[in-house]
């Protein structure tokens, strides 16, 4: 299929296929993050620069630190790629490194739960605001659906547009869990402390997963379509491609062959600045489809 002026359309009303899911899931157990525990990997990490950043010297000893340098040296080496998709001039955002390492490492929602805080409570107040939690949900949420499932492409289990439309369809729907869990977690409070943060997250029994990748994109799945969006009766998404790209084969294109880069910019993410914070936090799918989303209905 030519890239060409051509258009893709997906049901929206269409509940997504678990295989893509499976897959995803299947091969994310597969990367290094899930033979340690999530204490050990962010100590790691945050040691390893007195900065937000790592430069790839001290990302390069990090790894050596946590055993990592056969794995990046193998032939099927998604941990690289990942690496490459959130990194931007050779610098890569310790707290999005961080917050991998408490979806996909080893530890109870308790102990999850406690490095979350510690990470979000930058000024170690003991307390944290609704929006700098609100924030941290988003940058978890979208690590989970737009990052780590561009595994399943690299390694050749599901085509670009699998992965693309999967993760449109969950977007969708993030700001309503996002919501959910917030007023699970706050319960109408504007700040919470670590010990009631803990408890609270303890006790959610209809989000006990949601401090994992898996456990995100599953409480997704079942996550009802917002009604702005069910009740617009907009049935299709329309993907337009710009004619700069010629005659390409869509189905061979990389995520690192779009001109913007995908990745999450989360240095900015407890600024006090919401434009700011919006911008770097945003991954929009234009960036990644080299096009514009329509909606018709």
């Amino acid at each position: 299929m030519g890239c060409s002026g051509s258009i893709v359309s997906t049901k929206v009303d269409r509940l997504p296929q678990p295989r893509e899911e499976q897959i995803i899931s299947n091969l994310e157990t597969n990367l290094p993050f899930s033979h340690k525990t999530v204490r050990e990997l962010v100590s790691t990490f945050r040691l390893s620069s007195f900065t937000e950043t790592l430069t790839s010297s001290q990302l390069r000893k990090a790894l050596e630190e946590l055993s990592w340098t056969t794995y990046m040296q193998s032939k099927n080496n998604s941990l690289g790629k990942i690496i490459s998709l959130i990194t931007k001039n050779n610098k890569t955002p310790v707290i999005t490194l961080c917050f991998m390492s408490i979806l996909l490492g080893k530890a109870s929602l308790e102990v999850k739960s406690e490095v979350l805080f510690t990470l979000i409570d930058t000024e170690a107040k003991g307390k944290i605001g609704v929006q700098t939690l609100r924030y941290a949900l988003h940058a978890l949420i979208m690590i989970s659906i737009e990052i780590l499932p561009q595994i399943a492409y690299d390694c050749q289990c599901l085509t670009f547009a699998e992965v693309q439309d999967y993760g449109t369809w969950l977007k969708r729907k993030k700001n309503g869990l996002i919501n959910k869990i917030l007023k699970e977690v706050c319960v109408g409070s504007n700040e919470i402390s670590q010990s009631v943060f803990v408890e609270k997250i303890r006790g959610m029994e209809k989000y006990q997963r949601f401090l994992t990748a898996n456990g995100i994109r599953t409480l997704l799945l079942t996550e009802e379509l917002p009604a702005q969006i069910e009740n617009s009766g907009i049935s299709k998404i329309i993907v337009i491609r710009r004619k700069s790209l010629g005659n390409c084969d869509f189905e061979s294109m990389s995520p690192r062959s779009c001109a913007s880069e995908v990745g999450i910019r989360t240095r900015y993410m407890f600024d006090n600045d919401e434009r700011r914070l919006n911008e770097s936090m945003d991954i929009s799918p234009e960036d990644t489809w080299q096009g514009k989303r329509l909606f018709e209905e």
